[in-house]
């Protein structure tokens, strides 16, 4: 007979209900700041903004991944730290075959990247290349979070969102 602290809680109906509008939300707010770095990577010349938006469109679509898994934290609270969404994330990730697996790396790298491009521009800040190439992997992050999971979100809402539309475009080519 497993004890209480081995058996899995199974959310109520309205938990998960919570955990799908969160998951949206977080999502939505990733989206917003992958369009910005789209739009500041084609004016190369705010790599330190690029790398900041990209990063936190990576942060908010592992947070997403996490409330669609349920991982809300030992207090049944949603993960909110960035500290903590990368270390859950980059469990809940472990296990999955590259790249998806990879994406947890990415995450780290582009927080690394955020915080020189946020708090060390005295020293030289984020240079073009490495924003262009945390914008990249933002885009396949979002590519492979539609890939592993859903928010059963309409496809025309998809299309809104250019860079999908590109990424759809490219696998088929």
């Amino acid at each position: 007979m497993a004890s209480k602290k081995e058996k899995a809680k199974k959310p109520r109906p309205e938990e998960l209900a919570f955990l799908l509008n969160f998951a949206r939300g977080r999502l939505r707010l990733g989206e917003l700041h992958l369009r910005e770095a789209e739009l500041l990577i084609k004016r190369n010349d705010t790599p330190n903004a690029c790398a900041h938006a990209a990063y936190y469109a990576m942060h908010h679509c592992a947070a997403a991944a996490l409330y669609l898994e349920g991982k809300t934290g030992k207090s049944g609270m949603v993960v909110e730290s960035h500290e903590h969404v990368l270390q859950h994330y980059a469990k809940l990730v472990e296990g999955e075959i590259a790249p998806l697996s990879e994406t947890a790396e990415w995450l780290n790298q582009a927080r690394a990247l955020r915080v020189k491009a946020d708090y060390g521009m005295v020293n030289g800040g984020a240079t073009r290349e490495d924003a262009h190439e945390s914008w990249v992997n933002a885009v396949t992050f979002f590519k492979l979070f539609h890939e592993r999971w859903t928010l059963d979100m309409p496809a025309d809402e998809m299309e809104n969102l250019s860079l999908t539309h590109k990424l759809k475009k490219q696998t088929k080519e």
